[in-house]
């Protein structure tokens, strides 16, 4: 699965925005960078545990509820594509 619009979507966003958010409050929104689908195509790999190398059960941890899992490489394109966002100032992993 690759967002055809996903380079548009990255190129679009007011970025000095971003940029700028980051440097006030230590984080910043984009607005929607991947499609519904895109999303729901995403959220259905969660039970495939092959694509997955590790599982944190985060109560195991007394770190509260809920988990998270670690992608198995190779990563999905769409996870492991290097984006640079146009001012040059940040690299996302997308």
């Amino acid at each position: 699965m690759q967002d055809l619009s996903l380079r548009y979507r990255i190129s679009d966003p007011a970025w000095q925005g971003v940029v700028d958010d980051l440097s006030a409050h230590g984080h910043a929104t984009t607005g929607p960078l991947l499609t519904l689908s895109s999303c729901r195509e995403i959220a259905s790999w969660y039970e495939d545990g092959e694509r997955f190398r590790s599982h944190v059960i985060m109560a195991r941890h007394a770190f509260g509820q809920g988990e998270y899992k670690y992608f198995g490489y190779p990563l999905p394109p769409v996870i492991g594509k290097r984006c640079l966002f146009p001012t040059g100032d940040l690299t996302a992993v997308l």
